[in-house]
């Protein structure tokens, strides 16, 4: 089995905490490597440095056992570090920048020592390794350092989504601070990490501004980037992530939607007691009650569009994925919508509800994705969604509708609309979500968008 850094001719370094999330393959870092070494004529290597599932020695490693009598990401990672543990390096240096210096130097050797040669590191996350143990790094490989921003974090002193707490501090000079609204939902983080987080990543990517590049998914994110004090001036590309292949003609989609609603149908029934029902409104999320993905917006838009239709509103059912709250169950019983919670519903069940639903309705105030956008799309089921986030850039009114975020009675309105609509105008609706999504993710597009980016990026290197 070879060393890691015995690979040679490294273009591509990914590094991570692990290669999966929690033990599933939907990990965004691990996907765009996947799609780089598929897809792309140069040499990617993934690199894990807590856990990994895919390890095999030849382009996925496992390094977690660098770290000692700890795993490597808990000495470098500024969020994982404990320094009330004695096997902690950081606690081995006490006291003065002196020995701040030591413990940076002493973990920069064990990465550089661990690494092979490269041009460009490439992490999903700015903590996972301390920037100056990072700048360390760089400065020895002469590599420049990719963040592919799969989470919004990168422009923030803390939080993922600044949009969630109506906060617009990562927009300048003095930043993120230990005011940080987002503190009460994250309490294991010291409130000096905010400032800290904040001020060392300014202080990086100002020493490093030619060397860092910034890849968001989505025009929300780019927007959100370039309005940032941190990385308003960092070099960005606008490419989105691809983990949903698709390869099948719309005609045999379209036919397995209609398979799968029956199938659905007999669920509801078998599982729900809900018959007599001609319109499936579907919503996911990890958390219902997790306030940026705006459960409380639909239930509103539901309100008002049980007055719109009166009687017709036994017609309409909602299809909840999401962990089990008595609570959100018992509000939405209230409003009197057929309600089908199927809780943490396995892939192919997932897939099924997803296909089968005449909408996909999406209440996210911010994120990176959200993915479950790309996995209707990919179905071909028409989306309802708030005007952000990637919805942005691919939902209009031919394939579902764009809404002006927290626009509960204009969310309420379209799915008058499309609950009305007939077999034909469905089917038209659902062909062009279909359509969309397949030249939005079309992989040789891609592949050259990032073929031409750093072309571009070594021409100007050269000059």
């Amino acid at each position: 089995m070879k060393k890691l850094n015995d690979v040679v001719g490294v273009d591509f370094l990914f590094v991570s905490s692990c290669d999966h999330n929690e033990g599933t393959n939907n990990h965004g870092l691990f996907q765009m490597f996947d799609f780089f070494r598929k897809n792309l004529d140069k040499k990617s290597i993934f690199v894990s440095m807590l856990s990994s599932l895919y390890s095999n020695q030849i382009d996925v490693f496992n390094i977690s056992n660098l770290g000692g009598y700890m795993p490597l990401s808990f000495q470098i990672n500024p969020t994982l570090i404990n320094y009330g543990n004695s096997a902690s390096w950081a606690n081995m240096f006490k006291g003065g920048n002196k020995s701040v210096n030591n413990f940076e130097n002493m973990a920069a050797k064990v990465l550089i020592n661990a690494f092979p040669k490269h041009k460009y590191i490439v992490v999903a996350d700015k903590v996972e390794i301390e920037l100056s143990i990072l700048k360390k790094v760089m400065d020895h490989f002469n590599s420049k350092l990719i963040i592919i921003s799969a989470v919004n974090n990168t422009w923030t002193g803390l939080c993922s989504y600044p949009e969630e707490h109506k906060c617009e501090k990562y927009k300048f000079e003095n930043g993120c601070d230990n005011e940080c609204p987002a503190l009460a939902k994250q309490s294991k983080y010291n409130s000096n990490f905010v400032t800290y987080n904040f001020t060392s990543t300014n202080d990086f990517v100002k020493n490093n501004i030619n060397s860092v590049i910034l890849n968001v998914g989505c025009s929300f994110s780019l927007n959100e980037a370039n309005n940032s004090y941190l990385f308003k001036d960092v070099k960005k590309i606008l490419i989105p992530l691809k983990n949903i292949e698709t390869s099948k003609e719309f005609n045999q989609i379209w036919n397995e939607k209609k398979e799968k609603r029956k199938f659905l149908k007999k669920s509801l029934f078998n599982n729900f007691g809900i018959d007599n029902v001609n319109f499936f409104m579907s919503w996911s999320a990890y958390n219902i009650d997790e306030k940026r993905k705006g459960i409380d917006y639909l239930i509103e838009s539901l309100k008002i569009l049980k007055d719109k239709v009166g009687e017709d509103f036994e017609k309409f059912c909602l299809i909840i994925c999401a962990k089990r709250n008595e609570e959100y169950e018992k509000i939405l019983s209230k409003i009197g919508i057929k309600l089908a919670y199927y809780g943490f519903a396995d892939r192919d069940t997932y897939n099924t509800i997803i296909s089968a639903s005449d909408v996909y309705c999406s209440t996210t105030i911010s994120d990176a994705g959200p993915r479950t956008t790309y996995e209707s799309a990919a179905l071909a089921t028409p989306i309802i969604s708030f005007d952000n986030c990637n919805a942005l850039d691919f939902v209009n009114s031919n394939n579902g509708a764009l809404v002006k975020t927290y626009d509960v009675e204009c969310f309420a309105n379209e799915l008058h609309r499309l609950s009305f609509s007939d077999e034909d105008s469905k089917k038209y609706m659902s062909k062009n979500m279909y359509d969309t999504y397949c030249d939005l993710m079309n992989t040789d597009n891609l592949a050259n968008k990032w073929k031409s980016f750093f072309e571009e990026v070594e021409s100007e290197t050269l000059h």
